[in-house]
């Protein structure tokens, strides 16, 4: 079922909410610590200063009844390369083509706004509903060094998607 998305870039006034939204579904990041308002402004500095150059955005996601969950691109790089990730799609929206929907978008929006032909991602190997909507969206597996930031002992999956 497509329903209409809308991207609306992120807010000052989101953060309570999104925060709520992550804190509800760290099980499907790499760090599950809860965070704290103080971490949350603290993420959002940094975000306001990332956006401002051009290397970061984050949205919330409208759908025809609301907002159904949040995405962003990040490591917005002069080679044209850019990481997807932070989505969430909200459980009463989930297996709706919302998800399906959000990267189509962010990877045009992407590919407009700022030329990006290659877009990375890292998916936890445990989260298989987000692996499969990330296959079925033209992603692919990729080799590579593991990143350190990456938690010891999780197995995470990089995938990449390639613009035409």
């Amino acid at each position: 079922m497509n329903q209409e998305i809308s991207l609306i870039r992120l807010q000052e006034h989101h953060l309570p909410l999104i925060r709520q939204w992550r804190n509800e579904n760290r099980s499907a990041f790499f760090d599950e610590t809860e965070v704290s308002e103080e971490m949350h402004q603290e993420w959002w500095k940094r975000h306001e200063h990332q956006v401002r150059v051009g290397r970061e955005d984050f949205w919330v996601i409208r759908g025809p009844h609301g907002l159904v969950g949040q995405a962003s691109l990040y490591n917005i790089n002069a080679d044209r390369t850019a990481e997807f990730g932070r989505m969430i799609v909200l459980p009463p929206f989930r297996r709706q083509g919302y998800g399906t929907q959000i990267v189509s978008e962010v990877c045009q929006w992407a590919q407009s706004a700022h030329g990006v032909r290659r877009i990375d991602l890292a998916v936890r190997a445990d989260n298989l509903a987000a692996y499969r909507l990330y296959r079925s969206c033209g992603f692919v597996l990729t080799e590579g060094p593991r990143p350190p930031e990456w938690p010891a002992g999780m197995s995470i999956h990089k995938m990449m998607r390639v613009m035409r």
